[in-house]
């Protein structure tokens, strides 16, 4: 029985740590050379375990398809996150083509997410490049061998501001910066079952074992 209800618990542990490691697509990430007349997928964001918290996945290499869209300065670099469900309008943004070339792929998304419902609502994006003097109109220039062949590696780097508490006003006056700060403390605790849920799962599966068990032990004794 000790055997049965550890082989049990082994098992259930491992489950759970595969389940709370589950990656799920949410977003699509697409771009486009062209003003937004072809759009291609890059990549994904997915939503990775309990705490949906957001990776982005590339599908493969960053690759520039070609040089026709570096022979002037004001070209844009078009991203859109579309909904992998649909249930939203996709969430777009653009940075100088120029820029991105110069920054050797090197990317910063700012994702903002509704707290209430995990949505994603306005994207920051900007590439890091050293200071330029050149007129923004006036500025050219061409795609490096390696970004066209797709052997840079692309450095993304996402992040996810904390959602900003506006000030609560009670019918007693305005809460002090320690009322405030014990009152967002107190909402962001999470509940009993999501605090201990790996403690609560594997415990249920042994009592529930060994109720299973425990009668047939019973009945071989009464036998013997």
């Amino acid at each position: 029985m000790t055997f049965k209800v550890l082989v049990v618990f082994v098992l259930s542990v491992l489950v759970t740590f595969c389940f709370s490691q589950e990656s799920k697509p949410v977003y699509n990430v697409e771009q486009s050379f062209d003003g937004g007349k072809i759009w291609s997928k890059r990549g994904s964001l997915n939503s990775v375990g309990l705490n949906r918290r957001l990776t982005y996945i590339p599908d493969g290499p960053w690759q520039i398809p070609s040089d026709a869209y570096t022979t002037t300065g004001n070209s844009l670099y078009q991203i859109r996150f579309a909904s992998v469900e649909g249930n939203q309008s996709p969430i777009m943004t653009s940075v100088s083509f120029c820029d991105v070339i110069r920054s050797q792929l090197h990317e910063l998304f700012t994702l903002h997410i509704d707290q209430t419902t995990h949505k994603l609502t306005s994207v920051d994006y900007i590439v890091t490049v050293g200071h330029s003097t050149s007129p923004f109109i006036n500025r050219t220039c061409s795609v490096p061998d390696q970004l066209r062949k797709g052997n840079t590696k692309q450095q993304v780097r996402i992040t996810i501001p904390s959602p900003v508490q506006g000030d609560k006003v009670s019918f007693v006056g305005v809460k002090t910066p320690d009322q405030k700060k014990k009152e967002e403390e107190q909402q962001n605790e999470p509940g009993f079952f999501r605090k201990y849920w790996y403690f609560i799962v594997p415990g249920v599966l042994m009592l529930l074992v060994s109720s299973f068990t425990a009668p047939e032990e019973g009945g071989q004794a009464a036998a013997q």
